[in-house]
């Protein structure tokens, strides 16, 4: 294959490549039967097993590596299919990544495990704090790219790698999690700042924003995008981001900002877009069970909290919940949010989540899950709040309130 300068972008395919398959050089192993078409598993030692993508155009192998207490999987492939349940069934050891490197056919399934290794390096540490769009993956998954069938629950649409959880922030800072006076701290920090690695050392907030400014609006936005996209005016991208960020979960409007800034309502559809697939935006749609009427209302969150901290100085206890907010919509990797009569922050695999990051949580706090829960007959509902912690029943439902840190502690494996 050949790769353009970017190292994962215009991947020369040839033609009737899969028509080779299978490889000789397999025939040579004894092929286990597994549950999972995806993936093809080769047994090479009593102690070491092939992982082989054979449907998709890289071919990707990761090798799992048994041990006496543990065992090591050797990267974790395209991420298309579910390489943990394959590894669990080969294996009831505990199991650690390794990664070779960080291209993203080998980072794919990391998200699924807690502890992954990988070597220190610039290239690295952008992967891991940012993750990996579709569309930077290069189209891995177009044309004669592909010639199995993508498992069931895979989204094509929706593919990416995934960035930093906060468990991994805090194994990266070496915090001792059996104490949560040590985890207080970092995780007030990782609210107001986010998960960028680079500045987890940098206690000047002036070194911070001139940081994140020179990655994000000098290299991104200024270079990047109008790179990538052929676009005109990147001080409209950098107008946007920063309403964005001074806005967490605003409400996106077409036609009043086109009003407002004098711009075409496609421009403005395509600026935000460009944002969105530079991963440095979110936008959540309406949830509406059963329709494809992919839905007018639309809410806008900044892809991590560090561009919250560049554009905005100042803030209020109020406002924190707003960065709690903008932190879970990204961890949780939601594509929806709802609202009726009332309104939930978040769905997520049809169950809504609101935060509420105060003290105390009123009746009148829990009205939007409670019409949510009654009108799709769901059974739980979940408030992420500052300290409180319980479980209230709603007729057959029930709503759980979780302290956020102990929420974000559990984001250790993202789906």
């Amino acid at each position: 294959m050949a790769y353009s300068d970017d190292t994962e972008g215009e991947i020369i395919v040839p033609e009737k490549w899969c028509e080779k398959l299978p490889r000789p050089a397999w025939s040579g192993y004894e092929k286990l039967d597994q549950p999972d078409g995806w993936f093809a598993v080769y047994r090479l030692t009593d102690t070491v097993y092939a992982i082989y993508e054979d449907g998709q155009f890289e071919e990707v192998i990761s090798y799992l590596v048994l041990g006496g207490e543990r065992a090591a999987l050797i990267d974790t492939g395209n991420g298309i299919s579910d390489i943990k349940a394959l590894v669990d069934g080969i294996t009831e050891l505990p199991v650690a990544v390794v990664n070779t490197h960080t291209h993203g056919d080998h980072i794919g399934g990391n998200h699924q495990f807690s502890e992954v290794a990988v070597y220190d390096s610039e290239f690295s540490r952008e992967n891991a704090k940012k993750g990996r769009t579709r569309e930077q993956m290069g189209h891995y998954l177009e044309g004669d790219m592909v010639w199995k069938p993508f498992p069931p629950r895979f989204d094509r649409d929706s593919w990416r790698i995934h960035p930093f959880s906060f468990p991994e922030y805090l194994r990266i800072n070496k915090v001792d999690t059996r104490y949560r006076t040590e985890i207080k701290p970092h995780f007030l920090r990782y609210m107001e700042r986010g998960g960028f690695p680079e500045t987890f050392s940098m206690d000047s907030a002036r070194e911070f924003r001139e940081y994140i400014r020179a990655l994000v609006v000098d290299k991104i936005v200024y270079k990047d995008i109008p790179k990538i996209f052929r676009i005109e005016d990147p001080e409209f991208l950098i107008l946007l981001l920063e309403m964005i960020a001074r806005n967490p979960g605003m409400y996106v409007d077409y036609h009043s900002l086109s009003r407002e800034y004098g711009k075409d309502r496609r421009v403005i559809k395509n600026y935000l877009a460009y944002l969105r697939e530079s991963f440095l935006i979110n936008i959540l749609v309406n949830y509406r069970r059963g329709t494809t009427s992919l839905r007018k209302r639309k809410r806008a969150y900044p892809a991590d909290n560090a561009l919250i901290f560049l554009y905005k100085t100042s803030y209020d206890s109020e406002f924190f919940g707003k960065l709690v907010e903008t932190a879970v919509v990204n961890h949780a990797n939601s594509q929806f949010f709802w609202k009726n009569r009332n309104e939930v922050d978040i769905v997520k695999n049809e169950v809504p989540i609101e935060v509420k990051y105060r003290e105390t949580v009123r009746d009148d706090d829990l009205k939007g899950i409670r019409e949510f829960l009654k009108k799709f007959n769901k059974k739980r509902g979940l408030v992420i709040t500052k300290n409180l912690k319980k479980e209230i029943r709603v007729g057959t439902s029930t709503i759980n309130l979780i302290p956020a840190m102990d929420w974000f502690m559990s984001q250790d494996k993202r789906e």
